[in-house]
Formats: C-alpha cells, sequence, structure tokens
C-alpha cells in the first residue's frame, strides 16, 4: 500500500515538472464554434447594448431572436436597451473604462466613422463577417469599411431621401413632376396662385436636417465628384471655401429668394411639417424614407408620391444624387470579452439569418432593406425607390464630416437662407471649423494610417472562430 502511495506521488511530481517546464501552448487560429459541446457545463454570459428600441414591436422581437440564441448555442444573454441613438459613444467609452463588458453594441455609420473606430472602441470584424457578407445588398458594407476594414455590420434599414408630394394635387394643377429647378419654381407659383399655401414647408426647426440640403446642392455643383471632394478637404488638399462649395449654398438660398421656401419653414419643427403636409396646407416636403411610416399613417386623403430634388446646375452629365445609406449597425466593441469572440462572431451570423432578420426587421417597415434576405415591405413607393433612387444615393456627409464640419454647416446654411451670412461667409465658417479642429484636437482623417502595431493589436480578433452558417 505504501508502495503504491509513493508510485502515485512519484507520478503526480513528475506531471507538476513537466507541466512547469513546457512552452506555453500557442492558441489556435481557429476558434472552437459555438455550436460544438463546451467543456463546462456553465453557460456563459453574453452582454448585448444599444439605445432604447423606438419602433413599435421591435424589442418584443429581439426578444424572442435572443432567446433563440441562447438556446441554440447554450448561453445566457443579458439585454440592456437604454438611451438616446447619440449616447452609444459614450456608453462604450464609460463601459470600456469601468471594465463593463459588452460583447455587440448597436451603432450608427456617423459613429462609426467620426468616433467608435478611430477611439478603438470598434473590432475590426473584416474576416469574421467573410463567410456571410453575400447576404448584405450591394454597398451596404462601404459606410462602415474605413481604411480597407469592415467595423461594423449594417442593419436595421437603409434610407435615401427625396421630395414627397401631393399627387392628387399635381393632377388636379395638370403640373407634373419637376426635374429642374425652374420647373420647380414654376410648379410652386401656380401652388401659390391657385391654392393660396405654402410650395414646400420644410423641418426648419429640426437643425440636422439643413445639412441634407448641402448634400443634394453639393452633388450637383461638384459634377457628382462630392465624395472625392469632401475627402480632399478633410485630408486638407481642398479648401471649404471652393467655388463648388460656395456654389451649394448659392443654390440652396435660391429656394428662398424664389418663394419655394417661406418663414413658414423656419418656424416649423418636424411634426408641423408633417401637418402641413397631411392638412394640404404645403404641396411638397424634403425629408427621408424614415418619413414615409408618419406619412402613411397621417395621410388619408391623398396620394403620395415622389421626386428627386431637382437639379440646381445645368452641367451636362450630372445626374441628382442623394445622402442614404444604412443607418443603423451591429458591431463587437475593441474591449469586448477575448473568450466570447465565438459567440460575437456567431451572433452576427444569426441574427441576419432570414428568420430572425425579417422578425426583427419587419416591424422598422424596410421600404430600403440592407439584407438581400429581407423582402422590402408592400409599400406603392418601394419599387420605385428602390429602382430610382438607390441608385442615385451616396452616402451622406455627415458620416464622413467630423461632428465639428457638420455643425458648420449646420448653422451655416439657414443663415444664408435668410441672408444673415453670405454663400461665402459660411463657407468660410466651416473652414474655419475644421482648421481649428486639426490644431486644437490634431484632427487627422487617414487616421489608420498612424495606427502603431499595438493600436490595430487591441482592435484585432485575437482568432478568427469558425461559424456556424445558416440560412
Amino acid at each position: 500500500m505504501k508502495k503504491a502511495i509513493f508510485q502515485l506521488a512519484a507520478i503526480v511530481l513528475l506531471v507538476s515538472m513537466v507541466a512547469c517546464a513546457s512552452p506555453a501552448t500557442p492558441v489556435s487560429t481557429e476558434a472552437v464554434g459555438p455550436t460544438q459541446e463546451p467543456v463546462s457545463t456553465e453557460k456563459r454570459v453574453f452582454h448585448l447594448q444599444g439605445a432604447a428600441r423606438t419602433v413599435p414591436g421591435q424589442e418584443e422581437a429581439w426578444d424572442e431572436v435572443v432567446t433563440a440564441f441562447e438556446e441554440e448555442y447554450n448561453v445566457n444573454v443579458e439585454v440592456r436597451w437604454q438611451g438616446e441613438w447619440s449616447d452609444i459613444a459614450q456608453q462604450l467609452q464609460t463601459a470600456r473604462l469601468a471594465n463593463e463588458p459588452v460583447d455587440i453594441t448597436t451603432c450608427g455609420a456617423n459613429q462609426t466613422n467620426s468616433t467608435l473606430a478611430r477611439s478603438g472602441l470598434l473590432m475590426d470584424i473584416t474576416d469574421i463577417i467573410a463567410p456571410f457578407q453575400d447576404r448584405f445588398v450591394k454597398g451596404m458594407l462601404d459606410p462602415y469599411t474605413i481604411g480597407g476594414k469592415v467595423w461594423a455590420m449594417p442593419w436595421d434599414v437603409a434610407s435615401t431621401s427625396a421630395v414627397f408630394y401631393n399627387v392628387d394635387m399635381f393632377k388636379e394643377l395638370g403640373l407634373s413632376e419637376p426635374s429642374t429647378f425652374a420647373e420647380l419654381v414654376d410648379i410652386s407659383n401656380k401652388i401659390k396662385e391657385e391654392k393660396g399655401i405654402i410650395p414646400w414647408i420644410h423641418q426648419g426647426k429640426a437643425p440636422w436636417m439643413w445639412p441634407m440640403w448641402f448634400f443634394e446642392t453639393f452633388a450637383q455643383t461638384s459634377g457628382n465628384k462630392s465624395l472625392e471632394l469632401t475627402g480632399d478637404f478633410l485630408v486638407g488638399n481642398r479648401k471649404f471655401t471652393s467655388p463648388e462649395e460656395v456654389a451649394a449654398f448659392e443654390a440652396i438660398a435660391q429656394f428662398y429668394q424664389d418663394g419655394i421656401l417661406t418663414q413658414e419653414s423656419l418656424d416649423t419643427d418636424t411634426e408641423g411639417m408633417r401637418a402641413a403636409f397631411a392638412q394640404q396646407k404645403a404641396a411638397m416636403f424634403y425629408g427621408g424614407t424614415w418619413e414615409m411610416p408618419n406619412v402613411r399613417d397621417a395621410v388619408t386623403d391623398f396620394e403620395v408620391g415622389v421626386f428627386e430634388f431637382p437639379l440646381v446646375v445645368d452641367t451636362a452629365g450630372v445626374v441628382p444624387q442623394h445622402g442614404g445609406g444604412p443607418d443603423g449597425c451591429l458591431a463587437i466593441p475593441g474591449f469586448a470579452p477575448k473568450e466570447n469572440i465565438d459567440l460575437q462572431a456567431q451572433f452576427l451570423e444569426f441574427v441576419s439569418r432570414k428568420e430572425f432578420a425579417n422578425k426583427i426587421l419587419q416591424p422598422a417597415l424596410p421600404l430600403l432593406p440592407v439584407l438581400t434576405n429581407v423582402p422590402p415591405v408592400d409599400d406603392p413607393l418601394a419599387p420605385e425607390l428602390n429602382s430610382e433612387f438607390i441608385p442615385h444615393t451616396i452616402r451622406f456627409l455627415d458620416w464622413i464630416w467630423p461632428v465639428e464640419v457638420n455643425d458648420a454647416v449646420m448653422q451655416g446654411v439657414p443663415a444664408v437662407i435668410v441672408g444673415e451670412m453670405t454663400p461665402e461667409e459660411a463657407a468660410a465658417s466651416v473652414q474655419k471649423a475644421f482648421d481649428t479642429l486639426v490644431v486644437e484636437k490634431e484632427f487627422t482623417y487617414d487616421w489608420w494610417t498612424s495606427w502603431t502595431a499595438d493600436d490595430w493589436a487591441k482592435v484585432t480578433p485575437s482568432m478568427i472562430p469558425t461559424i456556424d452558417v445558416k440560412e
């Protein structure tokens, strides 16, 4: 008996000596997929967070999908929906500083570009979504691709911009959809003469909408090179005071000078704009396709149509181009628990499957779906928007501009409209805001080119897990 005990002790000692002397086992580049049985029977905890759900029925849909994910992958998911969309960056920064785990977060394209990626708050998911990236409609990954890397997965629904109009009123007055500014002036004059109402109402008290006018006019005054010229401006190779930017401000001012926009628009908020249109106190308004659910609820007495923002230039070959794209996304934080990388990757695949994507996204009435497996909502305008507007839709410039530039444009547009600033002064104010940002905060547009190996290591997955891809 003593001999057996001695032999057992010797074996234990030998094993411990070998373990101490052996080098650490290297980490595999392929993680064990979450479909395989875990060694431990204890369930892992997975943290999902985002802004409060505001679309009716969507929070309940998320609950169902999360429950299905828990059951399929033997995990407990803790969900936290709170705050506004604009709070996401601060929420992530707070969580990182407090060492609070976040596996998946919702965010937006403007946040991804302006703050989150450059701050190291997001993981590079280029290789993670590669096995299922064919699920996304062409071009939808572009707003989330920075420096050749994909930083978030487009989610929610896409948008474009359009002029909404009263089809019945146009027919009554014998009017056609205008394609040029001159045609729009003629139409507006006839509406005022025959109906005595505002031709075109705008939500002037919603300041974030004013830059959208600049997106439209600059796309045209730049010869459809607004994205290219914006990049030149942000790297310091171009001034915002260039002729194309000044001309874009001038074109917006003309809407007010020719009586298309009136003082009422400057004093109207979003609800007031919708009400004026629905009550036929205005014949047209400009907005994003996110307005469609509200329009459908409010308008009961006439048919609603859409037309593209009219041409404000007569340059050959120039076409209307509208801001838009996939507004929302899902991302893995740069500080997410590394031991959950397999679940994080799998969750992105899981929610983009046909069954679960439709369950979550259909309540949002997807006129312009982000995923190929989510059909457009059955709305009379959906075919036209997808076939005619989407090909002319480019990235919102405020998804590229730093916040300070967007704020300067947001203040400059209405100032030019009412004559408080000249177009040249407005352009100069934007340039000044940018110059101040560069000097005081050392802003660099192409930040990824100056990152060190350590910077990249913090946002690069330690392994690319095997993902269970299902339809």
